[in-house]
């Protein structure tokens, strides 16, 4: 892509690469100078040339400017970075089903539990904590929610192999941290919070305002899908006033277990939904597994899974 269709004022410069980290080795790149928690990119931007950039955007007034090198100023590099980085790729996410599960626990079971039932029918990604997953590819996870830039381009990559659909893992720090604004999510899951990664949050208040991002970001017909068995999944049920629906095993939701059995190798309960009763046999065992199969269910039945048809 030319860089003059990313930043209207600038040369016809051919960008072949993003990239926002001054230690990695491009091919005629665009470097972002962001702000990191502890290091400035500004200070690197010369590296980053070094390394292969061949336009830089940046925020602040840089120390010196590189004869040959393409800068570009804007008012907000980290917003600027998030819009670029969409158009790079062709907004991938607006072309698939982006499905995005949050909390302290249970993300990595019910996302690839969502994966692998929609992958029967649909090809389906998986962007988490275990691994980055799609098609016929399996490679090593970068973060639990990888950077925008990463990110972005993980999804153009699944587009590019006709994936219609994609589960992503949204840790707290990478919501924090915006690593998924700019994605078009669907769904939005939240297990539970309970008192964890405090060393970066400072306080549970903040922990929660992180998870809530995911929520606050879905598109106007996305809908979230809560727990309200958990205080801050009760919180969440009233303060998001976007569709929801919610589960749980102690309080009325629209999915709720009754009568569980749970079992050394298999679980069962009854599923209440929509005044019909179910049963549910699962070889997920405990009860906090019980919680982790509503959401299963209920991302599947919501998207539109239904008889093998999706």
């Amino acid at each position: 892509m030319l860089l003059n269709q990313l930043f209207s004022s600038a040369k016809p410069i051919e960008i072949k690469q993003l990239s926002s980290d001054s230690r990695v080795k491009t091919t005629q790149s665009l470097f972002f100078c962001t702000f990191g928690l502890v290091h400035d990119s500004h200070e690197f931007a010369d590296q980053a040339i070094d390394n292969g950039a061949v336009a830089v955007v940046h925020q602040r007034e840089l120390s010196h400017y590189q004869e040959g090198i393409e800068y570009i100023k804007v008012d907000n590099v980290h917003e600027t970075l998030i819009e670029t980085v969409n158009r790079f790729y062709d907004d991938p996410s607006a072309k698939m089903t982006v499905i995005g599960v949050t909390g302290t626990n249970g993300k990595s079971t019910i996302s690839l539990s969502i994966k692998h039932v929609l992958n029967q029918f649909v090809k389906t990604g998986y962007i988490g904590t275990i691994s980055i997953e799609y098609g016929n590819v399996k490679l090593p996870p970068m973060l639990t929610t990888p950077d925008i830039i990463p990110m972005v381009k993980t999804l153009g990559d699944m587009v590019d192999v006709e994936t219609k659909a994609v589960v992503i893992e949204a840790s707290s720090h990478g919501l924090a941290m915006d690593r998924v604004k700019g994605i078009h999510f669907d769904q939005a899951v939240f297990t539970n919070l309970t008192h964890d990664h405090l060393d970066y949050h400072g306080t549970m208040e903040n922990y929660y305002l992180a998870k809530k991002k995911l929520f606050d970001g879905l598109d106007e017909a996305g809908i979230a899908i809560i727990n309200i068995d958990d205080d801050y999944g009760a919180r969440l049920s009233k303060e998001h006033s976007g569709n929801q629906v919610t589960y749980a095993i102690n309080s009325k939701a629209t999915y709720q277990a009754k009568d569980i059995q749970l079992g050394k190798f298999q679980s069962n309960y009854t599923l209440v939904y929509d005044n019909q009763e179910y049963l549910i046999e699962t070889d997920l065992v405990a009860r906090f597994n019980i919680y982790n199969s509503l959401a299963i269910i209920a991302s599947l039945h919501e998207a539109g899974w239904s008889d093998g048809v999706y």
